[in-house]
C-alpha cells in the first residue's frame, strides 16, 4: 500500500467511524458517503509529497524538539493548520502547547456540525519532531550526521 493509499484509507475509516457514531436518522450511505469521498479525493501525492519533502530536508537538521530545525517545522505546520482552517486549539488562543521549556506541542481543531455529537472528540496525532543530528542513545545511524526522519514522522505528518 502506497502512502497516499494509507492515508486515504486512514481518512476514509476516520469518516466513517465518525458518521456511524451518531443516531442522526441519516443514512450513512446517502449522505456521509459523499463526504466521506470528497475527503479523501482531496488527499493529493503532490500535497503529501510537498509536505514530507519540506519537512525532511536537511535545512531543518533533522527537527529535533527543541531545535531551530524543529521549531521552523513547526512555524511551517502553523501556517498550513491556518490554512487549512483549523482553529488553533493551543495555549493562549495559539497553536502551541508548550512542555519541557523549549519544546511544542501543535494542536488544531475542526468543529463538529452536528447538534447530536458536538460533545464527542475524536483525537488524531502525529509528532512532527525527529532525532537532529543523532547521538548515542536515540539513532541506530551514523551518530553526528542529519537524520532526515522522512518516515519518521514526516509522512505521518504529512498525511494528517
Amino acid at each position: 500500500m502506497t502512502c497516499l493509499q494509507a492515508c486515504r484509507f486512514s481518512l476514509a475509516l476516520l469518516i466513517a467511524g465518525a458518521a456511524c457514531g451518531g443516531t442522526t436518522g441519516r443514512s450513512l450511505l446517502a449522505v456521509e458517503a459523499a463526504a466521506m469521498a470528497k475527503a479523501v479525493e482531496s488527499v493529493t501525492t503532490d500535497e503529501l509529497r510537498k509536505h514530507a519533502e519540506f519537512l525532511a530536508d536537511d535545512t531543518l537538521e533533522g527537527r529535533e524538539a527543541g531545535s531551530r530545525g524543529g521549531q521552523a517545522a513547526a512555524s511551517y505546520l502553523t501556517k498550513e493548520f491556518a490554512r487549512q482552517g483549523l482553529a488553533a486549539a493551543g495555549e493562549n488562543r495559539s497553536y502551541f502547547q508548550a512542555f519541557n521549556n523549549s519544546c511544542r506541542n501543535i494542536l488544531g481543531m475542526i468543529e463538529g456540525s452536528d447538534p447530536q455529537l458536538k460533545d464527542q472528540v475524536i483525537v488524531l496525532g502525529a509528532h512532527y519532531d525527529h532525532v537532529g543530528y543523532g547521538r548515542k542513545g536515540n539513532s541506530y545511524g551514523p551518530i553526528g550526521y542529519i537524520h532526515n526522519g522522512a518516515d519518521d514522522n514526516a509522512s505521518g505528518v504529512s498525511g494528517l
